[in-house]
């Protein structure tokens, strides 16, 4: 047995596996990421094996379809005449629902329940009060040190434990044929593919946390394969799961294939029937105002309800608007990604204090500190131990109220304040410099770099003609009980909202030096009387608020008809979107605020095209 073996295993089973982003930037993204070099129905099968997924609809999601006419009897006949089955679709109907398997309980579920128990512990960062002892040498030595300390598992012999993750491995795989070491491995990283997603994601980033307190795949392998062994099980599951027939199989993809063939066939109609060319008129007209969305496909029904209410354009344009770059934020001072996690920072982004706004701007980091404070002190008197017992009987009558009032009537009790202009944007501006420099007076970036990052979206925006206002607005989210929140704000900007990105760019094309060498050296005109505004599109709320503090007095009244006629396409918005013909407004900022709405909007589950 060689290191370079088990090397090579752990870096075969782990491909399948995505990364998952922390917390508090996590992004929305394929979990089946690494199958994607195979063929739709190689990655099913895998991905059902492998991950144990359910990887196609249930038999009872298929007949509603068919039911409810979204499955074209031509299209499901011709898939299934051409595949050689020739009876009836409610004989296949029957026969996919005989041949369905039931679940299965989780053979591992305490092998997961322990390992997640040690993984939670050494991977916080900074939440917990009391770090896990020798972090700092690594997981699987934490682990080690502290093992006979956890009386789920019972005494381990350390005696008989190598002092290094691979050192184990060797002694537990002794005896195992090399061939069979990646099937054991991607067994068990799939049992828990998030906090394996993760680990991945800490070593290839090489964050902060992860050079303090270091884990590797084989330190994951060598504890859970160590406790499996304690706990008398098995280093693959006793059990397989019953698996579909293949007859079963094929015939759930045929409908599913019919499935979208009707849709596709049924899109291209209402194209074709209802899309009429606009009139000379309308091409000539120049509109009120231009809106510039996030490509989020959640940005696309409050698009079609803006122009419907006056004058207006609006585009679709990468979230982030061409800025790579962190921003600095005034509530903790924490400098966070706001461009694709893919994509390298180049600039950092802070906030300075709009002319003789100083003052202001000291009087709002004076009420923010004591805000801080007061979270801070709370904080400390909940998680404190001398504090325990007289915090929770003198506060116990308070929060009750409190936790009452927020089931009952969560709108009232906590109020949804992420769109909410009470922040700095009225009293400050967004300030570009290279990101290296942020630790430095120096500030600012050259010209050229403003012009190129102006002109790139103006180029890939097509535009040819300035409305008099033009908003860039970015998007951001709002829940007020799911961990995964930051997955509805905009992933273009590395899970933060996208407002910071939307007035970096509205500045700098406000810039008079900046339309100066468009107009010489690109010839692109911008009329004197544009002016570009950065706003935020909350998608919980369909809200757009706009920052305009900056805005001249010549565009006020424009900017007050536009903000009515934004509230306008709210409304009629969220009565789409919720499917009431009530007020549709209240209930998505209810929905927004109340705790038992885990996911307050769902926006991304009506799309299933794209042009």
């Amino acid at each position: 047995m060689s290191q370079q073996s088990i090397f090579t295993a752990v870096e075969e089973a782990s491909a399948i596996i995505g990364k998952t982003w922390p917390l508090y930037s996590f992004v929305t993204s394929n979990p089946l990421t690494g199958l994607e070099d195979m063929s739709f129905r190689e990655a099913l099968q895998m991905a059902k094996k492998d991950l144990n997924a359910r990887v196609l609809p249930d038999t009872a999601i298929l007949r509603q379809a068919w039911e409810a006419g979204e499955i074209r009897e031509d299209d499901l006949t011709e898939l299934l005449t051409q595949s050689g089955f020739g009876k009836s679709p409610e004989y296949y109907l029957q026969l996919m629902a005989s041949k369905e398997s039931t679940n299965k309980t989780n053979e591992t579920q305490e092998l997961d329940r322990i390992t997640v128990k040690w993984l939670t512990a050494f991977m916080d960062e900074g939440l917990a009060e009391w770090d896990m002892p020798g972090k700092e040498k690594g997981f699987f030595f934490a682990w080690r040190s502290l093992v006979n300390y956890d009386g789920e598992i019972g005494k381990l012999n350390l005696n008989e434990i190598p002092n290094t993750a691979l050192d184990a491995l060797k002694v537990i795989l002794s005896g195992i044929k090399e061939e069979d070491y990646a099937r054991i491995f991607r067994y068990h990283f799939s049992a828990l593919p998030g906090w394996v997603g993760y680990i991945k994601h800490r070593i290839e980033t090489n964050s902060a946390w992860h050079q303090a307190y270091p884990i590797s795949l084989e330190d994951y392998l060598a504890v859970r394969l160590l406790v499996a062994k304690q706990l008398g099980m098995s280093l693959l599951p006793t059990q397989q799961a019953k698996q579909t027939d293949q007859e079963t199989e094929d015939l759930a993809l045929l409908w599913l294939r019919a499935w979208e063939r009707s849709w596709q066939h049924k899109m291209v109609n209402e194209l074709v029937n209802k899309t009429e060319p606009a009139s000379e008129t309308e091409k000539d007209s120049s509109p009120d105002a231009q809106l510039v969305f996030c490509i989020d496909t959640r940005s696309e029904l409050i698009r079609r309800h803006v122009e419907n209410k006056g004058n207006y354009e609006t585009f679709g344009y990468a979230g982030f608007f061409g800025i790579a770059m962190d921003y600095m934020d005034l509530h903790d001072g924490l400098s966070r990604k706001s461009c694709p996690p893919i994509l390298p920072s180049s600039y950092q982004v802070a906030e300075v204090p709009q002319v003789e706004k100083e003052n202001e701007k000291k009087e709002w980091e004076r009420k923010n500190a004591v805000l801080k404070f007061w979270a801070y002190f709370l904080k400390r008197m909940k998680n404190m131990l001398p504090s325990t017992f007289g915090f929770v009987e003198g506060s116990g009558v308070f929060y009750g109220f409190y936790m009452l009032g927020r089931t009952l009537a969560p709108g009232y009790v906590k109020r949804n304040k992420f769109n909410e202009q009470d922040g700095y944007e009225g009293i400050c501006e967004p300030e570009i410099h290279h990101r290296h420099e942020h630790n430095t007076p120096v500030t600012g970036i050259p010209l050229a770099e403003k012009v190129g990052m102006v002109k790139s979206a103006f180029d890939l925006l097509g535009w040819e003609n300035f409305a008099p206002l033009v908003v860039f607005a970015g998007h951001g989210s709002h829940t007020a009980n799911n961990p995964y929140a930051s997955s509805l704000d905009c992933g273009a900007c590395a899970a933060s909202p996208g407002r910071h990105n939307a007035r970096m760019l509205a500045k700098l094309a406000n810039q008079p030096e900046v339309r100066g060498v468009l107009a010489k050296e690109h010839d692109i005109l911008i009329p004197e009387n544009t002016f570009f505004v950065g706003a935020e599109h909350n998608t919980t709320t369909d809200e757009i608020i706009l920052f305009d503090a900056e805005a001249p007095a010549s565009h006020r009244e424009a900017l007050l008809n536009l903000r009515s006629d934004l509230q306008k396409a709210q409304d009629t918005a969220t009565r789409e979107r919720l499917g009431t013909f009530k007020d549709g407004v209240a209930l998505a900022r209810t929905n927004s605020t109340h705790w038992a709405e885990t996911r307050p909007e769902w926006g991304l589950a009506k799309n299933a095209g794209f042009m």
